[in-house]
């Protein structure tokens, strides 16, 4: 009985070791899945759904607001084709956008759909698109907030599009993030606390100011920044615009 025993306990010992290096992770797998949460920028549509792998993961999100929280999905590698990520108006069949990339394990993204549904002829470079941007989580020390500044503003039906800069006004501004591209996202770390900010053209003279917006930011705050719209569109919704969504730290 106590040979019975002691066989059956040693049985029992190896199947749980035996369990427990085969569960086991090191390196990259030991890290945690990538996170993503999703930004409508696009002035011309009110709605948008995205979707991974054709997977919808935002239903009917409105123009200027992002989904609740970052959400956490499985790792998948290049080798096994990564992830499709699309978007598109809800009801119609063809996506708007889709773009093929990996989610990086332990890394934090915004998914954002920038530019027009519907552009006029002749604007096909304004045309929507989506900009997928990793983002620091981590709260920045003291009295400190980090911004990230998405170009998704358009010009005037048959007007080119320009870079924009990103500044506290004036002609010596304290925080500034010059030459931000199309469909670019740009990061600075600036003053918690009340502050004044303005999106101007960065090819002309400076005094070409496309919005303004004067935010107070909290310490250690991270906020992905839209600066949005069309320049004289006649629906006010869609109008020059800064837009500052509080993102979630880590």
């Amino acid at each position: 009985m106590k040979n019975r025993l002691g066989w059956v306990v040693g049985v029992l010992v190896a199947v749980a070791l035996g369990g427990c290096g085969g569960g086991s992770r090191s390196g990259d797998e030991a890290l945690p899945d990538p996170t993503i949460k999703f930004v409508n920028a696009s002035a011309d549509s009110p709605q948008l759904s995205f979707s991974l792998n054709d997977a919808e993961k935002a239903a009917s999100l409105a123009y200027l607001s992002a989904t609740s929280g970052f959400m956490k999905v499985p790792f998948i590698s290049e080798l096994d084709g990564g992830y499709d990520l699309s978007c598109k108006v809800p009801g119609d069949v063809e996506d708007a956008d889709r773009i093929a990339n990996v989610l990086n394990r332990d890394t934090h993204y915004v998914l954002s759909a920038t530019g027009l549904r519907d552009p006029s002829d002749g604007d096909e470079e304004k045309r929507l698109r989506l900009a997928l941007t990793p983002i620091d989580r981590v709260a920045p020390n003291g009295d400190r907030a980090r911004l990230y500044i998405l170009h998704a503003f358009s010009r005037s039906p048959g007007n080119e599009t320009p870079q924009v800069t990103f500044q506290s006004p004036g002609d010596n501004p304290q925080f500034k993030v010059e030459n931000i591209d199309f469909g670019a996202t740009r990061d600075i770390v600036v003053d918690s606390g009340f502050q004044v900010f303005e999106a101007r053209r960065a090819d002309a003279d400076g005094e070409n100011i496309y919005a303004t917006r004067g935010v107070t930011l909290k310490s250690g705050g991270i906020y992905f920044v839209v600066i949005g719209g069309v320049q004289d569109d006649p629906d006010p919704a869609r109008r020059p615009t800064l837009e500052f969504i509080e993102m979630e730290p880590k």
